[in-house]
């Protein structure tokens, strides 16, 4: 058995470039290695000190009030099947037959123009 497999294991949600940090380098520094725990279930050997480590932002989960400003700026937000109906035909759009969800409403609403 060689040194690096005898060291305990850090397993780290993959993949790794998706880190502020060099994942890879704390990990070294920590005297872990470091394995990707969305390849296997096993947590057999796992470290109990671990770096800490940040998702950049593009890759983070969008909150609740982040969620909520997004779907603010769509043109549908907030409308009633009848506003979005209104909203199409001024725009000039015609609603393909059978579509009368809202969702289906507003998608073809905040669709980008073609």
């Amino acid at each position: 058995m060689t040194q690096k497999t005898k060291l305990p294991i850090w397993y780290l949600a993959g993949p790794f470039y998706r880190y502020e940090q060099d994942v890879k380098a704390e990990a070294a520094k920590a005297g872990v290695r470091i394995i990707d725990a969305n390849a296997t279930e096993s947590r057999d050997g796992a470290a109990k000190d671990v770096p800490k480590v940040t998702l950049k932002p593009e890759y983070r989960s969008k909150g609740k009030a982040e969620a909520a400003k997004a779907d603010d700026s769509l043109p549908s937000h907030g409308l009633t099947v009848d506003q979005l109906k209104e909203a199409l035909a001024a725009k000039g759009v015609t609603i393909p037959e059978g579509v009368t969800l809202k969702a289906d409403l507003a998608a073809l609403l905040d669709a980008p123009a073609a």
